[in-house]
């Protein structure tokens, strides 16, 4: 019983740090692909993504926004117990310049577009960075 009570409060837990861990600065692939590898680190004013899959994958890359104004109304992301915590996040009205560093390609998006999903197509085992600006 014990145990059953442990695993109870873990596994909340365990489900927030696997989805918003900070290697992965709040992107979320879907679908998600077993073997996947994707990170994200910021830069000065950048955030440089790697993503790279096991097998040939289709998919949207999403970008957290800043549900703490979002959907909450409030002003500063102020630390709450229980709250999922916000990376990088992208501001819905602004544009952002996505730079794919390995194919030498620019295109501009709104951070809402981000948010509904960066449209990404990658052989196995190929690598790509971007960068977003």
């Amino acid at each position: 019983m014990q145990l059953l009570r442990s695993l109870f409060l873990f596994l909340p837990l365990a489900a927030q740090i696997a989805c918003q861990s900070p290697g992965t600065r709040g992107l979320i692939a879907r679908p998600w692909q077993q073997g996947m590898a994707l990170g994200g680190s910021e830069s000065g004013d950048a955030l440089y993504i790697v993503l790279r899959p096991e097998s040939d994958w289709s998919g949207a890359l999403h970008f957290d926004i800043p549900r703490h104004r979002e959907y909450m109304g409030f002003e500063h992301d102020w630390p709450r117990m229980n709250t999922m915590p916000e990376w990088f996040t992208v501001d819905l009205k602004q544009k952002y310049e996505v730079h794919d560093l390995a194919r030498g390609t620019k295109k501009t998006y709104t951070g809402r577009q981000l948010h509904r999903g960066l449209r990404l197509k990658i052989k196995a085992g190929e690598e790509r960075l971007l960068r977003i600006r």
